[in-house]
């Protein structure tokens, strides 16, 4: 789970687009999309997490953003 906020503003950012990706930049399991409130939930297989995932963010574009993490 996280939230994804507009750092600038320190607002929600609906719609926003996560997708997990294993430590290659492979995609892994499904994109979720972040709700009214900026929050979004994703699973991925336990293996993947302890060999390493990343999370990517997009918005209206296809280029990634870089999240910062807490």
């Amino acid at each position: 789970t996280g939230h994804v906020l507009n750092l600038a503003e320190n607002t929600p950012i609906e719609g926003a687009l996560v997708q997990a990706v294993d430590i290659e930049g492979a995609p892994v399991g499904v994109t979720v999309k972040s709700d009214a409130e900026g929050l979004y939930e994703i699973t991925v297989p336990e293996i993947l997490e302890k060999n390493g995932i990343r999370l990517v963010f997009f918005g209206s574009s296809t280029s990634p953003a870089i999240p910062k993490l807490k």
